[in-house]
């Protein structure tokens, strides 16, 4: 039986492979058509696994624009092995901060998806700006 593919998630995944005008460009034709959808694609393009892509200049940009505490508790849920890819590089005390976070009490779901998602709105704007990006072949020069 042939495997089904498709849907918001897989959707999600081309447009990021995209050259950002074009991706823009695409997003706009479809929000036009469906609001939603293009919510949602936009909501999806990119995941905490992609953090573990950026360069450590591009940590540090991102980390001026986000809260040490909200990227803590997004990847609380997350494996030690992404926990670590993404700690890498960054100083002694803000992992200590981020240890502190993973190993805490527990904290509501709904919590940490709040601070997911302010992270990942900002980690979006700044690849839809061309500041950041996810593939390991890019160069920048």
């Amino acid at each position: 039986m042939a495997k089904k593919l498709g849907g918001v998630l897989e959707a999600a995944k081309l447009l990021q492979s995209l050259a950002p005008e074009h991706r823009k460009n695409l997003i706009e034709q479809i929000a036009k058509k469906d609001p939603q959808m293009a919510l949602q694609l936009r909501q999806h393009m990119v995941t905490l696994e992609d953090l573990a892509k950026l360069t450590l200049k591009m940590k540090v940009d991102l980390l001026k624009r986000i809260s040490l505490d909200d990227l803590a508790l997004s990847l609380k849920v997350h494996p030690s092995s992404l926990q670590d890819k993404i700690m890498e590089g960054l100083s002694s005390s803000m992992k200590q901060t981020m240890i502190d976070v993973f190993t805490g009490p527990p904290v509501l779901y709904t919590k940490v998806a709040e601070a997911e998602r302010r992270v990942l709105d900002v980690v979006l704007q700044m690849h839809e700006r061309g500041e950041i990006s996810f593939s390991n072949n890019d160069e920048y020069v």
